[in-house]
């Protein structure tokens, strides 16, 4: 089946016209992950004491990315309610680059500051932070790059996406 083009004014009177079904769904998730990139990049440092020493977390750089992230995410649910035509190309580059900052996230660990206790006591907190920090990255990679996959594949495919969007309809 090939998709035919129709008018603005026919593809607002079609049944799946607008933000619904599973792309309601996906526009949810995208706002959690917003609420949630929100709340990791408030906690993503600080210090805090413990053992008698005084530990300091950083992400640096790494925020930077996140508060890109949270913009594009942005702008991709604004396009969506707004019904903007660019919103799958949009959405489709937001996607892509949250697999690019995820693949750039697993060589960018963590700056961490510890002051008191052994040398050994501290190296070991390090190394482990360390490797907690590149396993998640790692899923995180898998995870972001599987999701993008399906997303992709749903804007291109979906009928909603293609009514609502390009104002087509498949014949």
């Amino acid at each position: 089946m090939a998709w035919r083009q129709i008018s603005e004014e026919e593809a607002r009177q079609h049944r799946l016209y607008g933000v619904g079904g599973w792309l309601l769904v996906l526009m949810i998730l995208i706002i959690l992950g917003i609420a949630l990139n929100l709340f990791s990049l408030l906690g993503s440092g600080g210090s805090v004491e413990a053992l008698g020493m005084q530990i300091e977390v950083s992400l640096g750089f790494r925020s930077v990315l996140i508060i890109i992230g949270i913009l594009l995410n942005v702008v991709v649910v604004v396009f969506a309610f707004t019904k903007n035509p660019k919103f799958p190309t949009v959405a489709m580059a937001a996607l892509w680059a949250g697999v690019a900052v995820a693949l750039i996230s697993m060589f960018m660990g963590p700056s961490i500051t510890i002051e008191g206790g052994s040398e050994e006591l501290r190296q070991r907190m390090i190394d482990a932070t360390n490797a907690s920090y590149s396993t998640g990255a790692l899923i995180g990679f898998i995870v972001a790059a599987a999701l993008a996959a399906l997303i992709s594949w749903y804007l291109m495919a979906s009928k909603r996406v293609n009514v609502t969007y390009n104002h087509r309809v498949k014949d």
